[in-house]
């Protein structure tokens, strides 16, 4: 439900008021209900006048149906519309899927990244979890043979 708008500029007097006709129609604009209306009161001409501006005419990218354009750069006539071309494109932007060999359990898998050795998270801990292993293991031999040779310079 909308009320009337009052806006006021900084001295305090009325600068104008939005209509709850208005306001609706600022709502509904995206979702293509107000698409026979030709002309939005609060987009003033560019000299400055309080003149009605008339919305520009423009086809939909996507389903070529004619709408009304009410920013400079709206190319869709809708949500719907945007929301399948963005899809379209996020899936052209995909990386094929190439099938590889698990490092750990060798059972083969389809990945997106060159980065991806292993299957699962299952996978990917048992093999973290044996490097951190046998980096300790290396470790405290080092250090087993730095004590060995400061005892033996005693």
């Amino acid at each position: 439900m909308f009320h009337e708008v009052r806006v006021f500029d900084g001295y305090g007097s009325l600068k104008g008021v939005i209509t709850k006709e208005e306001l609706s129609m600022r709502h509904w604009a995206d979702e293509n209900v107000i698409q026979d209306a030709k002309v939005i009161p609060h987009l003033a001409a560019k000299n400055g006048s309080h003149e009605k501006r008339p919305l520009p005419e423009r086809k939909c990218k996507q389903c070529l149906r004619k709408f009304l354009a009410l920013t400079v750069n709206q190319r869709y006539c809708g949500k719907v519309c945007f929301n399948a071309v963005e899809s379209e494109r996020k899936a052209r932007s995909l990386k094929p899927k190439r099938s590889i060999n698990c490092s750990e359990c060798g059972n083969e898998f389809e990945s997106r990244r060159m980065n991806h050795l292993r299957c699962s998270d299952k996978c990917r801990q048992v093999a973290h979890r044996r490097l951190v292993k046998d980096r300790n293991k290396i470790m405290s031999d080092k250090y087993e043979k730095q004590r060995e040779l400061k005892k033996g310079l005693v």
